[in-house]
């Protein structure tokens, strides 16, 4: 459950990257400096600056430690924003395509019992390319490759709906050319099945 922002919740995420700042690797060069600091002053018979000068370096360590602390915590609740971020985009994508999958099968069984005018056939052919041209640019927007692979129909199957031609009925238009880009939206149809599918696992 999504814990609300808080002067309390801050409390926590900065205290525990704090305390990792002051005993982690973070601590080791001003721990190693002070070491080194006050034993050269020890041997060099001035060890009574030893003692402030490990305070001093106990303080800018505190300090230094409660920056990178602030910054921790200001970088794991931004990388949580990136991850929704990525989150919500894929899950506007995936619905377009699924709206998209919706007009296209409409598209198709329009299609499905021919055309008896010319005119409406090319009218169809025209609404098929422009759905072809607005689901790759959709699918661009969630994945590059994924539209690249779409956008290649490669070995065309069978549609699984067959469609009616003029060999069915005389008063039938259109010929082969017509028939393929019916089975090539048909298997357009099934790649964008798949990609609406796979996306929702994400």
């Amino acid at each position: 459950m999504a814990v609300p922002p808080s002067l309390k919740e801050f409390a926590k995420a900065f205290g525990l990257h704090w305390l990792e700042a002051m005993s982690g690797r973070f601590a080791v060069p001003f721990g190693l400096f002070g070491a080194l600091l006050a034993g050269a002053l020890y041997w060099s018979g001035h060890d009574v600056y030893a003692t402030p000068i490990a305070v001093g370096t106990a303080l800018v360590l505190a300090v230094a430690a409660s920056g990178a602390a602030a910054f921790m915590a200001w970088k794991d609740e931004r990388q949580k924003v990136v991850h929704l971020d990525k989150g919500d985009l894929l899950e506007a994508g995936r619905l377009a395509l699924a709206r998209l999958r919706q007009s296209g099968v409409a598209m198709r069984n329009a299609g499905q019992f021919g055309f008896e005018e010319e005119g409406v056939m090319r009218a169809w052919m025209d609404e098929l390319e422009a759905w072809n041209a607005e689901v790759v640019f959709s699918i661009m927007a969630v994945n590059a490759a994924d539209a690249e692979w779409f956008r290649i129909a490669d070995v065309v199957e069978p549609p699984r709906i067959p469609m009616k031609t003029a060999l069915d009925m005389p008063s039938l238009v259109g010929d082969e050319r017509l028939m393929l880009l019916y089975a090539i939206h048909d298997f357009r149809l099934v790649k964008l099945e798949k990609l609406v599918l796979a996306y929702g696992k994400l």
